[in-house]
């Protein structure tokens, strides 16, 4: 290993794609407090379907969008965290997620860099696993790719 590869490279979430969960969170959220608030208000009575069809879609889309707007906002949420949540590791042992399996280097058989150019996107193969690493969704991943290098020079490579 050479003297610029750190022996641990530690990878958190990469800022874009939290803050787009983030911002799907924040307006999923926002639409369905608003719909609670005009469903509160009475702004839109109940009405049958049958009187007036565009009358009747404005209260269902306020009444029935504070459970679908919220919910979705939860689930947004929920993704965000856990993205938020999610590290990876790659220390002399292997390459993982912390809380999950790690993949030791010895185990790696291929490495897949058909969409490193235009994604960069790297896929480490074993025998009966895989781990993909996404420039995108991970911070510190010039460092990462140094390290799976330095560490695995004699590797097949697939994808050039």
């Amino acid at each position: 290993m050479s003297e610029t590869t750190p022996a641990t490279v530690e990878c958190k979430a990469a800022r874009d794609p939290l803050l787009r969960l983030g911002f799907a969170t924040i307006m999923l959220v926002g639409f369905g407090l608003y719909c609670v608030y005009d469903i509160a208000k009475g702004t839109y009575p109940y009405m049958a379907i049958d009187k007036d069809f565009n009358t009747w879609a404005t209260w269902a889309f306020n009444f029935y969008g504070q459970f679908v707007f919220t919910a979705g906002g939860l689930f947004f949420a929920w993704k965000f965290f856990k993205a938020k949540a999610r590290v990876l590791v790659a220390d002399d042992d292997g390459v993982g997620y912390v809380g999950g399996t790690k993949i030791a280097w010895s185990a790696v058989t291929q490495i897949d860099l058909s969409k490193f150019k235009s994604k960069e996107i790297m896929v480490l193969h074993t025998a009966d696993d895989e781990i993909t690493l996404d420039g995108w969704k991970l911070d510190n991943f010039r460092d990462l790719v140094a390290k799976v290098e330095a560490t695995l020079p004699d590797i097949e490579r697939t994808g050039l």
